[in-house]
């Protein structure tokens, strides 16, 4: 029995400026509602535990201090605490869109046979331009998880990310899983997202406006990107390895291919010059532990890879001369983005 409806997870590090805004958007959205927060503060050195120590009025939070030892040992030890029906995983540095909330609320009391809940996000660009994570016109639909299909809708469910998402905390607590700890390596979301796919979640995925991402302002280390993408990789596929059988993970282990194309085609896209992107080939052929098991003829003949990834993944893994390869990508650029001409 669940002592409450809802349980947030809100993993704070030196977030002075938003936590307030974070926490009072929270507070608000469950008004009404039976809920509780679950706050790590990450051994913010800046005044962050100071606005947190003005919501210890409020029963239904919990403050909990630490060492800052990253965002994956937060999340787990959140999950320690957690006592609510469905689990909301929020950064520090964002807010909870208020404008549907009791369609969010009524959506989840009419599906109580879903295990994982993707609404819409209000993603607010670096230069305060407003997208949105998927389109408005779709409508509420139930995707069954199975081998066949398990990895087919990673991007378009955004399972990259735990935000903006709302998980039944049963389903999350039976599979056992924990975020990836290292602190040095971004990407625990996509890891444990991906992995928990394998337990067979009844997804459901709503235009409901729900979370809103504020994108920090950094300074990108492509280089340092780049190899957390092969690791995040090589361990997922270590992962369905170790756990599915021979001829379901023959199966599975192509859709781990081709969504490792789509990811690698953006990142050889948003190269910016030859030096950065020869560093990226260079680093790629040093890596091909992941890819040198993956059957290439068996790639090029599904049909749940798009022909854009076949053709990528051929040229790629078959020829090497790394400047004719760059001026192809700029030619690509050029002919698909007109930003590039």
């Amino acid at each position: 029995m669940n002592k409450f409806f809802i349980s947030f997870v809100v993993c704070t590090f030196n977030n002075e400026s938003t936590i307030k805004s974070c926490l009072d958007s929270i507070i608000e959205f469950s008004n009404g509602l039976s809920y509780e927060i679950i706050i790590i503060n990450d051994g913010s050195n800046d005044s962050t535990l100071d606005i947190l120590n003005n919501y210890k009025e409020f029963s239904m939070i919990s403050i909990h201090n630490q060492t800052n030892f990253g965002l994956g040992y937060s999340r787990n030890k959140a999950l320690k605490f957690i006592k609510g029906k469905y689990a909301i995983f929020v950064d520090g540095d964002d807010q909870l869109n208020l404008i549907n909330k009791n369609e969010i609320t009524s959506l989840l009391m009419a599906n109580s046979n879903c295990d994982i809940f993707c609404l819409n996000v209000t993603y607010i660009s670096r230069n305060s331009k407003v997208n949105y994570l998927y389109q408005s016109n779709i409508k509420n639909y139930i995707y069954e998880t199975h081998e066949k299909k398990l990895l087919f809708y990673s991007r378009f469910l955004n399972l990259s990310e735990s935000w903006g998402k709302i998980y039944k905390t049963s389903f999350l607590l039976s599979s056992n899983l924990k975020f990836h700890e290292y602190s040095n390596v971004r990407g625990s979301d996509f890891l444990f997202n991906h992995q928990l796919i394998l337990f067979k979640p009844n997804i459901l995925v709503s235009p409901l406006y729900f979370y809103i991402y504020f994108h920090p302002f950094k300074i990108r280390n492509v280089n340092k990107e780049f190899e957390t993408l092969l690791f995040l990789f090589n361990s997922l596929y270590k992962f369905y390895e170790s756990r599915l059988e021979k001829g379901i993970f023959y199966k599975v282990k192509i859709q781990i291919s081709s969504l490792f194309a789509s990811f690698l085609f953006g990142f050889y896209t948003e190269s910016f010059n030859y030096k950065t992107f020869k560093l990226l080939h260079i680093k790629l052929f040093k890596n091909l532990n992941f890819i040198k098991k993956i059957n290439l003829l068996s790639f090029i003949f599904s049909n749940k890879v798009s022909f854009k990834h076949k053709i990528f993944h051929l040229f790629f893994f078959t020829f090497n001369n790394i400047l004719l390869i760059f001026l192809l990508y700029k030619l690509y650029q050029l002919n698909v983005n007109p930003k590039y001409k």
